[in-house]
């Protein structure tokens, strides 16, 4: 009977680290998920599922950034993914949520000021199953 405790002992510990490394206050960097791209896509679809309005005003935020290292016609992968990342990681909390459309809003902003191919980001910025890897402090 002493060994069943000590195994529900473990169990618990287990679940308190998961649900302490599962946490947003978890001190593991944000990814940019890969579902950012795929709402620019999905956009038509889903009429009758109105998304939230972005708490970010990407209207007013400055995309030299991107358009000054993200030049074409060969579009460098290490150069626009490097400055997307540095554009966008500090917004990966709010990006992520597919229920606003704050993806959908950022990547017209993006395309608008840089003329860029559609796709492009979506194409060359693939770090692996979770996205873009952050290691960015995200804006309030």
């Amino acid at each position: 009977m002493a060994s069943y405790g000590f195994t529900l002992c473990k169990l618990c510990a287990v679940f308190l680290i998961l649900v302490t490394c599962s946490s947003k206050t978890a001190p593991f960097p944000t990814p940019i998920s890969d579902d950012i791209f795929e709402s620019q896509a999905l956009a038509g679809r889903h009429l009758l599922q109105a998304k939230q309005n972005c708490p970010v005003n990407f209207a007013s935020l400055n995309y030299t950034i991107i358009t000054s290292k993200c030049k074409g016609p060969s579009y460098p992968a290490k150069a626009c993914c490097g400055a997307f990342k540095e554009f966008a990681c500090p917004y990966a909390h709010v990006l992520n949520d597919m229920k606003n459309d704050c993806a959908s809003t950022m990547f017209s902003y993006i395309n608008h000021y840089g003329k860029y191919p559609p796709g492009l980001f979506s194409t060359k910025c693939r770090e692996g199953k979770k996205g873009i890897q952050c290691h960015h402090r995200h804006h309030a």
